[in-house]
Protein backbone atom coordinates (compact mmCIF):
# COMPACT_ATOMS: atom_id res chain seq x y z
CA UNK A 1 0.00 0.00 0.00
CA UNK A 2 2.87 2.32 -0.70
CA UNK A 3 4.94 1.59 2.42
CA UNK A 4 8.68 1.18 2.05
CA UNK A 5 11.13 -0.67 4.24
CA UNK A 6 12.45 2.71 5.37
CA UNK A 7 9.06 3.44 6.98
CA UNK A 8 9.87 0.86 9.65
CA UNK A 9 12.76 0.51 12.00
CA UNK A 10 13.77 -2.46 14.05
CA UNK A 11 13.73 -1.64 17.72
CA UNK A 12 14.23 -3.51 20.93
CA UNK A 13 11.87 -3.76 23.87
CA UNK A 14 14.36 -1.84 25.99
CA UNK A 15 14.34 1.01 23.43
CA UNK A 16 10.55 1.14 23.62
CA UNK A 17 10.65 1.25 27.42
CA UNK A 18 13.34 3.94 27.40
CA UNK A 19 11.38 6.10 24.97
CA UNK A 20 8.18 5.65 26.99
CA UNK A 21 10.05 6.58 30.16
CA UNK A 22 11.43 9.74 28.53
CA UNK A 23 7.97 10.80 27.37
CA UNK A 24 6.48 10.30 30.84
CA UNK A 25 9.42 11.88 32.64
CA UNK A 26 9.21 15.04 30.53
CA UNK A 27 5.43 15.25 30.55
CA UNK A 28 3.71 18.38 31.78
CA UNK A 29 0.20 19.59 31.08
CA UNK A 30 0.14 22.46 28.59
CA UNK A 31 0.96 25.72 30.37
CA UNK A 32 -2.36 27.36 29.53
CA UNK A 33 -4.33 24.77 31.50
CA UNK A 34 -4.80 25.94 35.07
CA UNK A 35 -7.03 23.10 36.26
CA UNK A 36 -7.05 19.46 35.24
CA UNK A 37 -10.59 18.09 35.36
CA UNK A 38 -9.95 14.56 34.10
CA UNK A 39 -7.07 12.41 32.88
CA UNK A 40 -7.50 9.17 30.92
CA UNK A 41 -11.23 9.03 31.59
CA UNK A 42 -13.13 6.12 30.04
CA UNK A 43 -16.85 5.75 29.45
CA UNK A 44 -19.38 4.55 26.91
CA UNK A 45 -21.39 6.94 24.77
CA UNK A 46 -24.33 6.31 22.42
CA UNK A 47 -24.74 7.41 18.84
CA UNK A 48 -27.62 9.88 18.43
CA UNK A 49 -29.87 7.85 16.12
CA UNK A 50 -29.06 4.16 16.52
CA UNK A 51 -28.36 4.33 20.24
CA UNK A 52 -25.44 1.96 19.64
CA UNK A 53 -22.79 2.29 22.35
CA UNK A 54 -19.13 2.94 21.66
CA UNK A 55 -16.16 3.31 24.02
CA UNK A 56 -14.49 6.67 24.58
CA UNK A 57 -11.17 7.35 26.29
CA UNK A 58 -10.41 11.04 26.70
CA UNK A 59 -6.80 11.85 27.53
CA UNK A 60 -7.38 15.22 29.13
CA UNK A 61 -10.17 17.47 30.32
CA UNK A 62 -9.02 20.79 31.69
CA UNK A 63 -9.81 24.46 32.15
CA UNK A 64 -8.13 27.62 30.96
CA UNK A 65 -7.78 30.64 33.26
CA UNK A 66 -11.07 32.10 32.02
CA UNK A 67 -12.87 28.88 32.98
CA UNK A 68 -13.23 27.61 29.42
CA UNK A 69 -13.32 23.82 29.22
CA UNK A 70 -10.87 22.10 26.88
CA UNK A 71 -10.85 18.47 25.80
CA UNK A 72 -7.48 17.25 24.66
CA UNK A 73 -5.68 14.32 23.16
CA UNK A 74 -2.02 13.44 23.48
CA UNK A 75 0.12 12.49 20.52
CA UNK A 76 3.50 10.90 21.04
CA UNK A 77 5.04 12.10 17.81
CA UNK A 78 5.11 15.27 15.82
CA UNK A 79 5.16 13.65 12.39
CA UNK A 80 2.69 16.19 11.07
CA UNK A 81 2.69 19.81 12.05
CA UNK A 82 -0.64 20.75 13.54
CA UNK A 83 -2.25 24.11 13.20
CA UNK A 84 -5.57 25.33 14.57
CA UNK A 85 -7.39 24.48 11.35
CA UNK A 86 -6.18 20.87 11.35
CA UNK A 87 -6.95 20.46 15.04
CA UNK A 88 -10.46 21.91 14.55
CA UNK A 89 -11.18 19.17 11.97
CA UNK A 90 -9.62 16.17 13.75
CA UNK A 91 -12.34 13.57 14.02
CA UNK A 92 -11.03 12.00 17.18
CA UNK A 93 -11.07 15.33 19.04
CA UNK A 94 -14.50 16.22 17.68
CA UNK A 95 -15.81 12.86 18.84
CA UNK A 96 -14.24 13.26 22.29
CA UNK A 97 -15.73 16.72 22.80
CA UNK A 98 -19.16 15.61 21.58
CA UNK A 99 -19.03 12.54 23.85
CA UNK A 100 -17.99 14.69 26.84
CA UNK A 101 -21.06 16.85 26.41
CA UNK A 102 -23.29 13.79 26.02
CA UNK A 103 -21.85 12.20 29.17
CA UNK A 104 -21.51 15.23 31.45
CA UNK A 105 -23.96 17.76 29.98
CA UNK A 106 -21.24 20.40 29.62
CA UNK A 107 -20.18 21.63 26.19
CA UNK A 108 -16.41 22.08 25.84
CA UNK A 109 -15.22 25.48 24.64
CA UNK A 110 -12.00 24.20 23.06
CA UNK A 111 -10.37 21.09 21.68
CA UNK A 112 -6.63 20.64 21.90
CA UNK A 113 -3.88 18.41 20.60
CA UNK A 114 -0.91 18.04 22.95
CA UNK A 115 2.31 16.83 21.28
CA UNK A 116 4.23 14.98 23.98
CA UNK A 117 7.58 14.78 22.20
CA UNK A 118 7.36 18.25 20.72
CA UNK A 119 6.45 19.91 24.00
CA UNK A 120 3.68 22.03 22.55
CA UNK A 121 -0.09 22.05 22.29
CA UNK A 122 -2.50 23.49 19.75
CA UNK A 123 -5.96 24.52 20.93
CA UNK A 124 -8.87 25.82 18.89
CA UNK A 125 -12.53 26.64 19.49
CA UNK A 126 -14.84 23.63 19.53
CA UNK A 127 -17.51 23.64 16.80
CA UNK A 128 -20.50 21.56 17.94
CA UNK A 129 -22.09 21.43 14.47
CA UNK A 130 -18.85 20.13 12.93
CA UNK A 131 -18.61 17.52 15.68
CA UNK A 132 -22.21 16.40 15.26
CA UNK A 133 -21.70 16.06 11.48
CA UNK A 134 -18.61 13.91 12.13
CA UNK A 135 -20.43 11.74 14.69
CA UNK A 136 -23.38 11.26 12.34
CA UNK A 137 -21.00 10.27 9.51
CA UNK A 138 -19.34 7.71 11.78
CA UNK A 139 -22.75 6.32 12.72
CA UNK A 140 -23.69 6.03 9.03
CA UNK A 141 -20.42 4.31 8.21
CA UNK A 142 -20.85 1.77 11.00
CA UNK A 143 -24.45 1.08 9.97
CA UNK A 144 -23.30 0.65 6.37
CA UNK A 145 -20.50 -1.72 7.32
CA UNK A 146 -22.88 -3.80 9.41
CA UNK A 147 -25.20 -3.97 6.37
CA UNK A 148 -22.29 -4.83 4.05
CA UNK A 149 -22.37 -1.44 2.29
CA UNK A 150 -19.07 0.40 2.10
CA UNK A 151 -19.40 4.08 1.19
CA UNK A 152 -16.21 5.51 -0.33
CA UNK A 153 -14.95 8.80 1.03
CA UNK A 154 -14.64 11.83 -1.14
CA UNK A 155 -11.00 11.97 -2.32
CA UNK A 156 -10.71 15.61 -1.25
CA UNK A 157 -12.10 15.15 2.30
CA UNK A 158 -9.96 16.54 5.11
CA UNK A 159 -7.32 14.00 6.19
CA UNK A 160 -7.98 11.93 3.06
CA UNK A 161 -4.87 10.42 1.50
CA UNK A 162 -6.30 9.88 -1.98
CA UNK A 163 -5.44 13.30 -3.35
CA UNK A 164 -3.36 16.27 -2.22
CA UNK A 165 -4.59 19.52 -3.80
CA UNK A 166 -1.35 21.36 -3.01
CA UNK A 167 1.22 18.92 -4.34
CA UNK A 168 -0.91 17.18 -6.96
CA UNK A 169 0.14 13.83 -5.50
CA UNK A 170 -2.32 10.99 -5.79
CA UNK A 171 -2.66 7.62 -4.10
CA UNK A 172 -1.63 4.81 -6.43
CA UNK A 173 -5.18 3.43 -6.24
CA UNK A 174 -6.97 6.71 -7.05
CA UNK A 175 -7.88 5.58 -10.58
CA UNK A 176 -9.42 2.40 -9.17
CA UNK A 177 -11.32 3.86 -6.18
CA UNK A 178 -12.45 7.16 -7.72
CA UNK A 179 -12.20 6.80 -11.53
CA UNK A 180 -14.22 9.89 -12.45
CA UNK A 181 -12.25 12.08 -10.05
CA UNK A 182 -9.01 10.58 -11.37
CA UNK A 183 -10.00 11.49 -14.94
CA UNK A 184 -10.72 15.07 -13.84
CA UNK A 185 -7.24 15.53 -12.31
CA UNK A 186 -5.14 13.38 -14.68
CA UNK A 187 -3.49 16.44 -16.22
CA UNK A 188 -2.27 17.56 -12.78
CA UNK A 189 -0.93 14.10 -11.93
CA UNK A 190 0.95 13.55 -15.15
CA UNK A 191 2.53 16.98 -15.34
Amino acid sequence: IGLKDSDYKITSVSDVYAESYDILRNYAHPKDIVEVVAVEIKFYCKFPFSGQSFPVKIDLGGRFADGALVIGDHKKGARHSADAYKVSHMGQLLLYAWAWEEEYGVRPDYIMLNYLRGGYAVATRYDYDRALAFVMRQEQLISGIEAGVFVPRNPTDFHQTCWNDYSGKACQFLSHCHPSFYRSVMDKIES
